[in-house]
């Protein structure tokens, strides 16, 4: 599966939509950045269509070392 490029992204929502690239660009950036916000107040996202974005809380995992024998 081929990864596709913001500016590929940009280009096309632009051409389906009829706003600038500049306008798209901005559009990305505050979606980007509420996002963001709301992950940081701790308050999960749900976009339908796209999906739900949440922080996932992981426990600390102490590492071992196999030569000595000791984490």
């Amino acid at each position: 599966m081929k990864k596709q490029l913001q500016a590929e992204l940009v280009e096309r929502i632009a051409t389906e939509t009829g706003l600038f690239d500049y306008q798209v660009v901005r559009v990305l950036q505050s979606l980007t950045c509420n996002v963001l916000e709301s992950l940081k107040a701790g308050r999960p996202v749900q976009i339908r269509k796209l999906g739900t974005f949440y922080l996932r809380k992981y426990t600390h995992q102490i590492s071992w070392d196999p030569h000595r024998g000791q984490p």
